[in-house]
């Protein structure tokens, strides 16, 4: 127990309150309409009048567009889930967790895949995971810091699935 002004406090409700009001200042940072400012480069510099809605509405189109489309596309490529062999499954980081790590995992089937066709698979979910690092930065979104369990994978009735119980496979 502390005492603040005079009233006794767990320090569990200290901590909480602080996880709030830190909360609640990165959401009060991030734009009224959604949109979010480019970042310059790897340090974060800004370049002169980003912080201006008007620029800031320009800078965030290109990368909200491309991680949109990169995603639908990334999500087609993974409905792909039939397979012969557990080696025709495949496992990858998807997303970016604000504190490093992946958001989640997205499972696919190569079966039916080439190799032109697996690179550029590869490269679209290095683009949209570093697109997701670059938005959630510029909008300051904070996260738990909870890491994420890589799943297991499993071939059932020649289906690529997740372990139940491990990590959060999207769609």
């Amino acid at each position: 127990m502390t005492f603040v002004n005079g009233i006794k406090v767990s320090v569990a409700a200290v901590i909480c309150l602080g996880l709030l009001t830190a909360c609640t200042k990165a959401t009060e940072n991030e734009p009224a309409n959604g949109n979010l400012q480019q970042v310059a480069d790897e340090n974060n510099d800004r370049s002169p009048n980003t912080d201006s809605p008007g620029r800031r509405d320009q800078l965030s189109a290109p990368h909200e567009s491309e991680h949109r489309e990169l995603r639908n596309k990334i999500m087609q490529a993974a409905t792909q889930r039939q397979a012969d062999d557990i080696q025709q499954c495949q496992l990858i980081p998807f997303g970016h967790r604000p504190c490093g790590g992946a958001e989640s995992y997205l499972l696919y089937s190569r079966q039916n895949m080439t190799d032109d066709e697996l690179a550029e698979l590869q490269t679209d979910i290095n683009r949209f995971n570093e697109l997701d690092r670059i938005i959630k930065s510029a909008r300051q979104i904070v996260g738990t810091c909870q890491v994420i369990p890589e799943p297991t994978i499993q071939l059932v009735n020649n289906r690529c699935v997740a372990q139940p119980g491990s990590a959060h496979v999207p769609y």
